[in-house]
């Protein structure tokens, strides 16, 4: 009895093996991977070519039976995608500025190419059921400073192929979609008050009896709309009349008639000291106005005059400045 036990074990192993071998090609027993939750992206203060803005897995992992094979191997394409110069494997999305990529894993290894693959997966490994997993992930990059980021919203993504092919030359493939709608939202406010007249009070030359003495400070805003709540503001002041003024003392236009005299504009009641008209983070005399907590920021400001010379001149003082906000 126990040597017919034996027969009959060895026979349906027999059995099992055959029907393994008889198999051909690969094919899917899982639904093909997708990402259907929608995006939305902040598009960055700066446009760095190739930044990584979100990535997202897409759902369920690829399951394949290859039967018949110890091993397999896997390819992945893009199909209806147009690429974004000059990138090989970042693949237009409809909205300027934002590119999307694959990047994909075969035989649950934790190794990953990005897509479109130039050399074949080899020797994926299969399990006793010549079964084998596969992964995919999107990225979602910045283009760079040749390619502006514009707001706006996309559906018709470019679409994964993944082919599985057989030690036979056949296989089979899946398309895997990213659904839903990627939505880019732009990180800035609007200025409401772009051009600002400060009327200063008229003073007398006693007002300002020494070098460094100040006199007659005068309250004024800048008042921002629209922000991105969140959003970190910052702001650098020019000196229009000399743009290589660093100093907190901005100097005298050309049609002031006085002397020895110049205009300090102050935040949080500090003298704010002049930069180059940049909006890069952390520019010379740049300084931080705070969180956005709401769609409206107002940012609070005077200006004074102050006494630069041993000699003043009654007259007529007019300043110019500008101001840079920066959105981080």
């Amino acid at each position: 009895m126990t040597f017919n036990k034996n027969i009959v074990i060895l026979a349906a192993l027999a059995m099992l093996i055959a029907g393994r071998e008889a198999k051909a090609a690969c094919s899917y027993d899982s639904s093909p991977p997708s990402f259907n939750g929608g995006v939305t992206l902040n598009a960055p203060r700066d446009n760095v070519e190739g930044a990584l803005l979100a990535r997202v897995q897409m759902s369920p992992d690829l399951s394949v039976i290859c039967g018949g094979f110890d091993t397999t191997r896997g390819t992945a394409t893009v199909v209806n995608g147009r690429l974004s110069p000059p990138f090989s494997d970042v693949f237009q999305t409809g909205i300027p500025g934002i590119g999307i990529q694959y990047y994909v894993s075969f035989g649950g290894s934790e190794s990953y190419k990005i897509v479109p693959i130039q050399s074949l997966f080899r020797d994926i490994r299969l399990d006793f059921f010549g079964r084998t997993t596969g992964r995919a992930f999107v990225n979602f990059i910045t283009l760079g400073p040749g390619h502006p980021i514009v707001a706006g919203t996309a559906t018709n993504l470019p679409v994964l192929s993944l082919r599985y092919i057989g030690t036979d030359g056949r296989g089979e493939s899946t398309l895997a979609r990213v659904t839903g709608t990627l939505r880019v939202i732009s990180q800035t406010c609007r200025v409401s008050n772009s051009s600002i007249v400060v009327p200063m009070p008229p003073i007398p030359s006693s007002a300002l009896p020494s070098v460094g003495s100040t006199a007659g400070e005068t309250n004024f805003s800048i008042n921002l709309n629209g922000c991105t709540v969140g959003l970190n503001l910052s702001m650098t002041m020019t000196d229009a009349g000399n743009a290589g003024n660093n100093s907190n003392v901005l100097s005298l236009g050309s049609g002031s008639t006085a002397s020895g005299v110049g205009y300090q504009v102050l935040y949080n009641s500090s003298p704010i000291r002049f930069g180059p008209d940049s909006s890069a983070v952390n520019a010379p005399n740049q300084i931080r106005l705070g969180v956005a907590a709401q769609d409206m920021f107002t940012v609070p400001l005077s200006v004074r005059y102050v006494r630069t010379g041993e000699t003043v001149t009654p007259g007529r003082a007019e300043g110019r400045a500008t101001f840079t906000m920066s959105y981080q």
